[in-house]
């Protein structure tokens, strides 16, 4: 019988411990007694003829262990086992149970928080086209007072990287969100924003799904003062209205013109309501 016909019934058996073991204790008990019939007939008594019949016949413990060990899985059942003492000593001990409850709670916890982080950060790509090359710009001290410490690149040191490495499609944002009071019309949302560069979606690969990206006239000093909405804010506050485009909107009572609107299921770093030039 091979592997994939005899695994089967030895799984099966995991769960039919009792009724096998009941028939396997029939059928010994049935072969003695024939044993031990056949050495009546023989002449012997019927205490002799039993002695006769288990001497012959050998160990019955260790024929039942034998057959056991054959029609099961040995390390499932002693796992079965083990799973079975702890239950019954988790009952017995309701105070240990509570403190392993516990510590098995924080410890998955904690593995299951460090594999989000590490499966994040190193083992999921990017969702975005190229991620490999994606990369974040810093900046280290060096010199009498070297330091390994990264510091963020300061507005002109931005400038000679978007100027002069014209090999390097580079973006810069404002780092964190920001909350503002956004008024269109009649229409009034608290919404989170982010400042960003003229070629931040370029970098991401997103492109509006309506309208266009920042140019480089507004990513300058005194530029046009335009806005790009994320997908969601557009539903929900300009009820998908294609009309936006070209519309002026308030933010923090200042006026921008829409200039575009994010596709659905655009996901950014920061993931803002809406994007103004820096």
């Amino acid at each position: 019988m091979d592997l994939i016909q005899i695994l089967p019934s030895r799984i099966a058996a995991l769960f039919r411990t009792k009724a096998l073991d009941a028939d396997l204790d029939e059928e010994l008990r049935a072969h003695i007694e024939l044993a031990a019939e056949e050495n009546r007939r023989r002449g012997m008594s019927a205490q002799a003829a039993r002695t006769q019949a288990l001497r012959d016949f050998g160990g019955v413990t260790q024929t039942a262990e034998a057959y056991r060990m054959q029609r099961g899985i040995p390390f499932l059942e002693a796992l079965l086992q083990d799973g079975h003492y702890a239950l019954r000593q988790l009952r017995r001990n309701p105070g240990f149970t509570v403190t392993v409850v516990v510590t098995l709670a924080l410890a998955i916890g904690a593995n299951t928080a460090i594999f989000s982080i590490v499966n994040a950060l190193m083992l999921k790509s990017l969702p975005y086209p190229q991620p490999d090359r994606m990369g974040t710009i810093y900046t280290r001290i060096s010199g009498t007072t070297a330091s390994d410490e990264r510091h963020h690149i300061d507005g002109e040191q931005w400038e000679l990287l978007r100027d002069n490495v014209p090999a390097l499609i580079s973006a810069i944002t404002s780092f964190v969100n920001s909350g503002v009071n956004l008024q269109a019309g009649s229409r009034a949302q608290y919404v989170q924003g982010m400042r960003v560069s003229a070629h931040y979606f370029d970098v991401l690969g997103i492109q509006p799904a309506i309208g266009r990206n920042f140019t480089s006239d507004e990513d300058r000093p005194h530029g046009p003062q335009t806005v790009i909405l994320s997908d969601r804010l557009w539903r929900e506050l300009f009820a998908a209205d294609r009309k936006i485009l070209g519309q002026a909107i308030l933010l923090k009572g200042a006026s921008y013109t829409v200039i575009g609107v994010l596709p659905q299921g655009a996901v950014t770093p920061s993931n803002a309501d809406v994007y103004t030039a820096i």
